[in-house]
């Protein structure tokens, strides 16, 4: 027996999540590089039992409801609210697998929540689809505990309709890398890694910033060094990441302008390092030109490399990874060359829009993960660095490609093109951007000729994702086209 599976959207989101991400439905937020509705989907459809049905809206519902009205009398339903998200996915695509062997009606979840799953007999599923007031249908699951079998939470559903379960759900919205986990108790968020220099790093950098720098950053503290991991402690706070906010639409210009006052005030909180013109020039060249020409000849070593190289060099519209090195080597040149900045900055060194926790109603701005140091020395990095870190946000749409937001096509003249949901950051976005940029004193050209080789550098970072490369290259390639063209 097939069982349909009704994935019901009309649940609204609160007010509260919508101002966050944007979205008016629960199934069109991004997590994990994935709409939530496609997640679901895809979880039901892997199993031959399930037919999905996604209910969008209301206009929907007469239809939904004669569809399932022409059912036989015995079929079953499984009604899932789309506040309503199973955390251990792979016990959820199990119980989809055994919903036809059910012997009665199915509650799950824990009691008293304000909705839940279920699985109906065609009838009563009527009957809750039908009933369109939220109070309506809690009353009519509450009336289903008498006849029907309430079952452990095992697939462990939350409901993200709450504003703190929300915010702790979408904390691991992206990919931790592979050598690092994350976990969360008692408002305490940890980070664990078995890269202990690494963590002793991120750990160590609250405590050797400038006093001045330290309203930026998220305190950091507990640090433990084990067998064979390390990990430290942050509070975990019910604020989102910048790059939620962007792939979901949810800034206008006024709280965009708000963020971006943040980070130039934390760029001129860093502490300097007053080393002079020429010592900056050559830190530019070992810390940027000289790691891109090593991260490129690390990523040729590879299979994946091999590959994209080819195919960059059949259908790509900015040449090879040759090519694209070296006209990025000559942007970063002439850009060093013109700069007279002579400090070294003490630097976060990944300011990019998901190590940034912005609450735009109370303008608090906090910056996570940073590249890190145990010593003040280490910290100090090229001035343009951060500034180029977060452009790649604002700019070059990182957080699109990052969340899965991004397809590369090829074009009618057969050669590779980018397009991003969208259309990625918004050209308002953009402009003002560059616009503080200038007010401030920050080299566009030198920003985005670092920001190229940014996305050049982590290609061989992102080979365990092989489809964000040709569009890591062809942002590349959109910016040094750019800036050439402006000279």
């Amino acid at each position: 027996m097939r069982i349909v599976v009704v994935y019901d959207e009309t649940v609204p989101v609160p007010r509260a999540i919508s101002r966050i991400i944007g979205a008016q439905r629960f199934g069109d937020i991004v997590r994990r590089r994935q709409r939530l509705a496609d997640a679901v989907r895809t979880m039901v459809e892997a199993n031959t039992v399930g037919e999905y049905v996604r209910l969008i809206d209301e206009e929907q519902v007469p239809e939904l409801l004669e569809y399932l009205q022409k059912l036989p009398s015995e079929a079953k339903v499984f009604r899932l609210p789309s506040s309503i998200v199973p955390l251990a996915t792979d016990i959820f695509a199990a119980l989809i697998a055994k919903l036809p062997y059910a012997l009665s009606e199915v509650i799950y979840g824990e009691a008293n929540a304000s909705d839940a799953p279920t699985l109906l007999s065609r009838d009563n599923a009527v009957a809750l689809l039908g009933e369109r007031d939220a109070a309506g249908r809690r009353r009519f699951i509450q009336g289903l505990e008498t006849q029907s079998v309430r079952v452990g939470n095992q697939a462990r559903f939350a409901d993200i309709s709450q504003i703190s379960t929300f915010l702790t759900f979408m904390s691991g919205g992206t990919e931790a890398r592979h050598f690092n986990s994350t976990s969360q108790s008692g408002g305490v968020f940890r980070k664990r890694s078995r890269d202990k220099a690494k963590m002793r790093g991120e750990y160590s950098f609250f405590h050797i910033a400038d006093e001045g720098m330290k309203r930026f950053l998220q305190p950091t503290f507990d640090f433990i060094d084990e067998d064979d991991n390390a990990s430290y402690a942050m509070e975990q706070l019910s604020v989102p990441d910048a790059a939620m906010q962007i792939v979901h639409d949810t800034f206008d210009e006024a709280t965009f302008d708000r963020f971006t006052d943040c980070f130039f005030a934390f760029l001129a909180s860093r502490g300097r390092d007053a080393v002079g013109a020429a010592e900056v020039r050559l830190v530019g060249q070992r810390d940027i030109i000289d790691k891109l020409d090593m991260r490129i000849a690390q990523l040729r070593e590879t299979p994946v490399g091999a590959h994209l190289d080819r195919w960059l060099e059949i259908s790509g519209p900015h040449g090879s990874l040759d090519v694209l090195v070296d006209r990025c080597g000559s942007s970063l040149r002439e850009g060093f060359a013109r700069s007279q900045l002579d400090y070294l900055a003490l630097s976060h060194g990944d300011p990019c829009f998901s190590n940034i926790l912005y609450n735009s109603e109370i303008n608090l701005f906090r910056l996570i993960d940073p590249r890190g140091s145990e010593s003040r020395e280490g910290a100090f990095m090229h001035p343009f660095y951060d500034v180029a870190k977060f452009s790649h946000s604002a700019l070059g749409g990182y957080d699109f490609v990052n969340s899965g937001l991004a397809e590369c096509k090829l074009n009618g003249r057969m050669q590779l093109s980018l397009a991003m949901e969208r259309g990625g950051p918004p050209n308002w976005m953009k402009e003002a951007f560059r616009s503080k940029l200038d007010a401030h004193g920050w080299d566009v050209g030198l920003t985005r000729a670092i920001e190229a080789s940014l996305f050049l550098s982590m290609l061989p970072l992102h080979g365990d994702s092989p489809e964000k490369l040709p569009a890591f290259c062809l942002i590349a390639g959109d910016i040094l086209a750019e800036l050439e063209d402006s000279v």
